[in-house]
């Protein structure tokens, strides 16, 4: 017996630099990762890509990171670029809703990763809109995920639940602890 592998017609975003809106925010709640549980979010876009589907539409993509607005997180430099300046104070980061950005214009990023089922676009950069290029029409007929029948928000727990994984102060490496 052998495994078949799957069909689909499914064709991903061409890779490029394509105009784009964002059309939500999802909260995606703790995810487990290599380092442990961390909150993520999603944010969701259409892509005016060439060449374009079949039907016309722009194509679906997506961008998922940590919910965090470090200096050094994924998010806050993300936002920084889209919005073509930094937040002024650290306040102004941590202050800042993210459902703002939903109906924003940008120009996406796009890249191709290989997954079980073929290729799949993925956003690498989010930049801010190309003054005089035409904009991707926010649709009248999306749905928020928040909004759907039968949603249910994830639990994320409170910053106090979060307890450190170990306590560096008192740990000490031996040779039997190293991987090389």
């Amino acid at each position: 017996m052998k495994a078949t592998r799957p069909k689909s017609n499914f064709v991903p975003c061409p890779e490029g630099t394509w105009p784009g809106v964002c059309i939500d925010v999802v909260d995606k709640g703790m995810v487990p990762t290599g380092y442990g549980p961390k909150h993520k979010v999603q944010f969701r876009f259409l892509a005016d890509a060439e060449p374009r589907r079949a039907d016309r539409k722009p194509y679906f993509v997506s961008k998922k990171v940590n919910l965090s607005m470090g200096k050094k997180s994924n998010l806050r430099p993300m936002l920084e670029l889209w919005r073509g300046k930094k937040f002024a104070t650290e306040d102004e980061a941590y202050e800042f809703e993210l459902d703002t950005v939903i109906g924003a214009p940008c120009q996406l990023q796009v890249s191709h990763e290989s997954g079980d089922d073929g290729p799949y676009a993925i956003v690498q950069a989010v930049f801010k809109a190309i003054p005089g290029v035409a904009r991707v029409a926010m649709p009248t007929d999306y749905t928020r995920e928040k909004d759907r029948p039968g949603y249910v928000a994830p639990e994320v727990p409170e910053e106090e639940d979060f307890a450190p994984a170990a306590d560096f102060d008192t740990f000490q490496a031996t040779e039997e602890d190293l991987p090389f």
